[in-house]
C-alpha cells in the first residue's frame, strides 16, 4: 500500500521512499508525493533518483491500493524491492494542475449557485480547464458569473480547506455538499470558504487568489467552456488586449464601443449579402434566357461573381438544354456546369488547367478547381475548346 503524501502537503516538492514493488511498467513505493490523476485531473510529472541514476516519470496511476510510477526508460535491472530512492515533482506543472483544479471548483460552484446548473464533465490539464455543463447557459449569464469567479480568483481571498470525515458525517452534510457523496469511508471534503464544498480526492491550493485571472478561449454549444489560467491566461490576455486595441483603431472607435460597432456592421454585411444574392439570382435568370454566345449550338455563359455552388447548381436546372456556364472568381477559383451531352465539364477543366496551370476535378456535369494564372479571354478559350471537341 502506498501512502499518499500529496494529501498531507500538496506544496512539498521532494521526498524519500522505499520501493515495495517492481512491475513491468514501473515501481510501487511505500509513500509518494506524485498524484496519480483522477477526477478529471492529469497525473504529476517528475523523476525518481537512486544514487546517480535518474528515472523520468511519464505517468502515475493508481492500481487498487498501490500507486504505480511509470518510467520512459529501462529500469528492470537497476531498481529492486528495498531500494531507497528520492523523488522530485515537476513543481511548475504540479502548481498549474492545482490552480486548474481549484479554479474548476469555484467555476462550477458559481454556475450552480447563480443558475442551478450542474457540472456534467471536466478535464483538468496544465493551466487549462474544460467544463461541460448539464444545461446551456448564454453569454448574458456567463458575463456576471465570470466577473464573480474572477473576483474570487484575483482579489476576494477564500481559504481552501481539506477535511476528512466519516461517510455518516458526510451524509449529514448532503445539503451543503455539491455533487454526490462517494460510498467510501472516510470521505475527503474540499471546501472553498463561503463558496463550495465537494467530495474530492484531488490536490488543491491553500487560497483562491493563488489562481489569478481566468481567460475563456472557447464557448461551444452553450454548455462547454474552455479556459486558461496562470501564465497561459496572462499571455493570452496580453495578446488579446493588443489585438482588441488594434481592432478599435481600425474601427476608429474606443474599445468599449467595439461590440456595438461590430454588431452594427455585421447586420449591414448580412443585409448586403442578401441583396447580393438576389442580384446574382436575377443575373442567372437573365443568363438562362439570353446566352453570352452560341458556339456550335451550345449556349455559353460566363459569370465573374462569388456565389454559393449549391445555389448555382439549383438555378442551372432552369437553363435550357445544351448550356454551358463557367463561373470564375477574383481569387482564380472556377466552377464549370454543363447540361450538354456534347460538352464534358471535366474535359473542359483539364483543357483549361493544362493551359493556365492549377488543379481541380469533377464529372460530366460539373467540375471545379483553381487556376495559377487567370485566363485573359475565357470566351476565346471556350470557342477554341468547343471548336475542337464538338
Amino acid at each position: 500500500m502506498t501512502e499518499p503524501l500529496f494529501w498531507k502537503n500538496s506544496y512539498k516538492k521532494e521526498f524519500e521512499a522505499t520501493i515495495i514493488g517492481v512491475k513491468k511498467e514501473g515501481v510501487v513505493l511505500d509513500q509518494t508525493l506524485f498524484y496519480p490523476g483522477g477526477g478529471g485531473q492529469a497525473s504529476d510529472r517528475g523523476f525518481l533518483k537512486k544514487e546517480a541514476l535518474i528515472f523520468n516519470i511519464d505517468n502515475i496511476y493508481k492500481q487498487e491500493n498501490e500507486i504505480v510510477h511509470h518510467f520512459t526508460s529501462d529500469f528492470q535491472d537497476q531498481l529492486k524491492v528495498g531500494d531507497i530512492i528520492s523523488g522530485k515533482i515537476d513543481w511548475e506543472y504540479r502548481y498549474g494542475l492545482m490552480k486548474a483544479h481549484s479554479s474548476q471548483h469555484i467555476f462550477s460552484a458559481v454556475i450552480l449557485k447563480d443558475y442551478n446548473i450542474e457540472t456534467a464533465q471536466i478535464y483538468l490539464g496544465f493551466e487549462d480547464v474544460t467544463i461541460k455543463f448539464a444545461q446551456e447557459i448564454n453569454y448574458e449569464q456567463l458575463k456576471p458569473a465570470l466577473q464573480e469567479i474572477n473576483d474570487i480568483c484575483i482579489s476576494d481571498t477564500r481559504k481552501i480547506l481539506i477535511n476528512t470525515v466519516s461517510y455518516e458525517e458526510a451524509k449529514k452534510l448532503t445539503h451543503k455538499i455539491r455533487g454526490e457523496i462517494p460510498n467510501e469511508d472516510p470521505v475527503r471534503l474540499v471546501q472553498v470558504e463561503n463558496c463550495d464544498t465537494v467530495c474530492c480526492g484531488g490536490i488543491h491550493l491553500q487560497n483562491s487568489t493563488e489562481i489569478g485571472p481566468l481567460y475563456i478561449y472557447e464557448f461551444k454549444r452553450g454548455n462547454e467552456i474552455k479556459y486558461y489560467l496562470g501564465n497561459k491566461a496572462s499571455k493570452l490576455l496580453s495578446e488579446s488586449n493588443i489585438d482588441v486595441l488594434n481592432i478599435a483603431n481600425l474601427l476608429e472607435q474606443p474599445v468599449t464601443k467595439i461590440k456595438e460597432v461590430i454588431e452594427r456592421r455585421s447586420n449591414l454585411i448580412s443585409n448586403l449579402q442578401v441583396k447580393n444574392m438576389k442580384f446574382a439570382l436575377k443575373i442567372l435568370e437573365i443568363m438562362s434566357q439570353n446566352a453570352l454566345a452560341t458556339i456550335n449550338d451550345v449556349a455559353v455563359n460566363i459569370l465573374n461573381l462569388e456565389i454559393d455552388n449549391k445555389i448555382l447548381k439549383k438555378q442551372f436546372k432552369n437553363f435550357p438544354s445544351n448550356s454551358l456556364l463557367v463561373i470564375i472568381t477574383e481569387d482564380k477559383r472556377f466552377l464549370i456546369l454543363s447540361n450538354s451531352q456534347y460538352v464534358i465539364a471535366n474535359n473542359l477543366l483539364d483543357y483549361l488547367v493544362k493551359k493556365y496551370g492549377g488543379k481541380g476535378g469533377g464529372s460530366k456535369l460539373s467540375a471545379q478547381g483553381s487556376f495559377v494564372t487567370k485566363p485573359k479571354d475565357l470566351l476565346l478559350d471556350l470557342k477554341s475548346f468547343l471548336a475542337h471537341n464538338l
